[in-house]
């Protein structure tokens, strides 16, 4: 009963969300901000009415690799390759500099937080928690949109990499970088068969189901999104990594159907799996896991979360800004605050510290309180003009 009335629970949080999110539609908050508050109100440390059983945890555990599955699907290389990846790319090496540097500076003053697992969790950006705001506002085609896209794909892909090398749990990392290129040799032979392959009765079946009961090519992604995060955790490597790679490979496939509006119905569906039943569990059971009470009962754990949403914005978004901004209008803001904006891999990676003893529930505490902030206020002040760069011309096509 226990885990039935969580499931109930969630399940109401997660229709009440964006209606609530709809009354305030003069702001830009994003759904996922008021499934975290909603989980917050009524997990162990409101209303009680969520337990983190078994179920509800593994929900929400499918949840997350489900958003790093539809960000690995909705990343278009064709979009951003070019320009826009190569200032990404330097852009996010700045950053963990950078992030090095912020790091070890709180490690000095006595804060118990690894400067590697601080560091990294400093350079991330929620690309799955973006892409649908940017595409509920318009700018999903805009310069704006591809940049954030491709320091989106590097912010999310990058840090996921390093974190099953550098700190995988089995403290090997030689072990973890053979298992890293065994992974990379399997992706990129599944991203050659996915372009050379074409088997004409699987493309058939897939085309012919998009709208009956069969719908092969939402069950066939299914199992390349399970296996991939399976074999990833079979090479003691991070399952999202597996996920995301799984995304772009359905993505490849799908390209492989010349017929655009059947694709995009099948995308739909993806968004309708994912934003509809799944995610929104992985969002609801943050906002219940996190330790707001020892946020609040120290002002300054407060403080320092402050403290951390100006480094996620000078760190991470200032960097990749600076190097684009006469592709986005000339002003650092808009693209800077996106791509500052963070929350699942924060999430990840700091309870994997604090399970390891590198961090401090405190520090854990105000670095995900951070993350929070961030997607609450970065798209909201990105955006309000970010609006006006969805007229503007794009200032690049993607392969300068």
């Amino acid at each position: 009963m226990s885990s039935a009335a969580s499931l109930l629970m969630v399940l109401v949080l997660a229709f009440v969300a964006p209606l609530l999110s709809d009354l305030i539609r003069r702001v830009i908050v994003p759904v996922a901000v008021v499934e975290v508050l909603l989980g917050i109100a009524f997990g162990p440390q409101g209303f009680g009415l969520i337990k983190l059983d078994p179920v509800v945890m593994a929900l929400s555990t499918f949840g997350l690799l489900f958003l790093f599955f539809l960000a690995g699907l909705e990343v278009d290389f064709d979009k951003i390759a070019g320009r826009p990846l190569r200032m990404a790319g330097l852009g996010w090496v700045i950053s963990f500099a950078l992030a090095l540097v912020a790091a070890a500076l709180l490690h000095a003053v006595g804060l118990r937080a690894a400067i590697l697992f601080a560091g990294l969790a400093m350079c991330t950006t929620a690309l799955g928690t973006l892409l649908p705001i940017l595409g509920d506002t318009g700018q999903g085609d805009s310069a704006l949109g591809r940049y954030v896209m491709a320091a989106g794909a590097v912010g999310e892909f990058v840090p996921i990499v390093l974190y099953a090398v550098l700190l995988n749990p089995h403290g090997k990392p030689l072990s973890a970088v053979i298992a890293l290129n065994l992974f990379v040799i399997i992706v990129l032979f599944g991203l050659w068969a996915a372009r050379r392959w074409n088997p004409e009765n699987l493309t058939r079946v897939i085309r012919d189901t998009m709208h009956t009961s069969g719908q092969v090519a939402v069950r066939l992604s299914m199992v390349l999104l399970a296996g991939s995060a399976f074999v990833a955790v079979r090479f003691g490597l991070e399952s999202l990594l597996g996920a995301f790679a799984a995304g772009v490979l359905v993505a490849q496939v799908l390209r492989r159907i010349d017929k655009p509006a059947e694709v995009k119905a099948v995308f739909t569906k993806y968004e309708a799996v994912g934003f509809g039943l799944l995610i929104p569990f992985y969002f609801i059971i943050t906002g219940a896991k996190f330790d707001l009470n020892a946020l609040l009962a120290s002002p300054w754990l407060f403080a320092l979360a402050g403290l951390f949403v100006v480094l996620f914005f000078v760190i991470r978004g200032l960097p990749t800004a600076l190097l684009a901004r006469a592709d986005v209008g000339g002003s650092v803001r808009p693209l800077g605050l996106l791509v500052a904006t963070q929350l699942p891999l924060v999430v990840t990676i700091t309870d994997e510290a604090v399970k390891d003893g590198h961090m401090s529930p405190g520090v854990a505490s105000a670095m995900v309180g951070a993350a929070m902030l961030s997607v609450l206020l970065f798209p909201t002040l990105a955006l309000s003009r970010g609006r006006q760069l969805a007229s503007a011309p794009a200032g690049l096509d993607g392969r300068r």
